[in-house]
């Protein structure tokens, strides 16, 4: 039996942040380090962090352990904290990317037919270096969540 995977892509409102405080919680919502662990669970190792740059799209998988996801969150405040120490944090958005994958012919959902492989070379196609003046920081992929479809978080640098 051959199924034809259709994969659809869906855009939203890019959403900016209140505050400092509205940034750390939404890291801790993204590498799944709040203290209640609400988002966590057995699926969480799924999900992917990328960087593109230019030319190469680096896709690491999601650290199993708190103690490496707290580590990539610090990272990743560090690499935006000038722009929140500047008090510049308009120009941060997340971007967020629903991700649709169906059969083709019985529209029956297809996520868990996908190899990391496959997820991989799909969330390099779908991750943008720069487009319409925006220029991406870093994504998460959230692939854990049993209850919604795939969606990709990009945190960008925007004007708008």
């Amino acid at each position: 039996m051959t199924i034809t995977i259709h994969v659809r892509c869906e855009l939203s409102e890019k959403v900016g942040f209140n505050d400092k405080d509205h940034l750390v919680h939404f890291l801790n919502y993204l590498f799944r380090t709040d203290k209640k662990q609400k988002w966590t669970n057995e699926l969480t190792n799924k999900n992917v962090f990328l960087m593109k740059t230019t030319n190469e799209v680096y896709v690491i998988p999601f650290p199993s352990s708190m103690e490496e996801r707290l580590q990539l969150r610090d990272k990743m405040y560090k690499l935006v904290s000038g722009i929140v120490e500047d008090n510049h944090l308009e120009v941060l958005k997340n971007d967020i990317m629903y991700l649709d994958i169906h059969d083709k012919e019985t529209g029956d959902n297809c996520e868990h037919l996908l190899h990391a492989r496959q997820v991989e070379e799909l969330l390099s196609d779908v991750i943008e270096t720069e487009k319409n003046g925006t220029e991406n920081v870093f994504s998460v992929a959230h692939l854990d969540q049993k209850d919604s479809i795939y969606h990709v978080h990009t945190v960008i640098l925007s004007e708008e």
